[in-house]
């Protein structure tokens, strides 16, 4: 009788709108649904097995119509609809390192959190919800507290500091 394939294994799962990704046991990123704004087409370093786990996908996370994920070594890479800029993450200034951990995608912004607790965001921001597109730091937080977690909703974003507050922006 013939060998079967065992099926795929994946470690983490994300939704979008009308479209869904997920990083697999193989640390490729599979994305199914709908594709109307290249939301389930990653770029080719996502696409393909990388035989050093730091270029593999680490987290992933589906907006509306795009789609977002950092590696193991701190980048940052998103797809889809880029109407708003959503799907266009800053690039570091020349004396300074953004190395991501985690990323939130929404409706028309994302956000992401840096190694370093800072956080970013991109795309929309007509109710504030990208935070001006500033860096978002310690100088917004109580003394000796930093932001472990970030989410991003349609028109407003919240981030988890490691005392367990939460901080919010944008529209309620």
């Amino acid at each position: 009788r013939g060998q079967l394939t065992p099926p795929p294994r994946y470690t983490s799962i994300t939704t979008g709108l009308l479209h869904t990704c997920s990083i697999m046991s193989s640390r490729v990123v599979a994305c199914w649904g709908d594709n109307s704004s290249g939301q389930r087409t990653p770029p080719p370093q996502f696409a393909t097995a990388s035989l050093n786990p730091g270029y593999s996908p680490a987290e992933i996370d589906a907006g509306w119509f795009h789609t977002c994920a950092t590696t193991g070594y701190g980048s940052l890479a998103c797809w889809g609809d880029n109407s708003s800029g959503q799907s266009s993450p800053p690039a570091a200034p020349f004396d300074d390192d953004y190395v991501w951990v985690d990323v939130s995608a929404g409706a028309w912004h994302s956000c992401g959190l840096m190694v370093d607790g800072r956080i970013a965001c991109w795309g929309a921001d007509d109710d504030d919800q990208s935070f001006g597109h500033a860096i978002i730091d310690e100088a917004w937080l109580l003394p000796n507290e930093e932001f472990v977690d970030v989410e991003v909703g349609d028109q407003h974003s919240c981030a988890l500091t490691d005392h367990g507050h939460i901080y919010c922006w944008g529209s309620t």
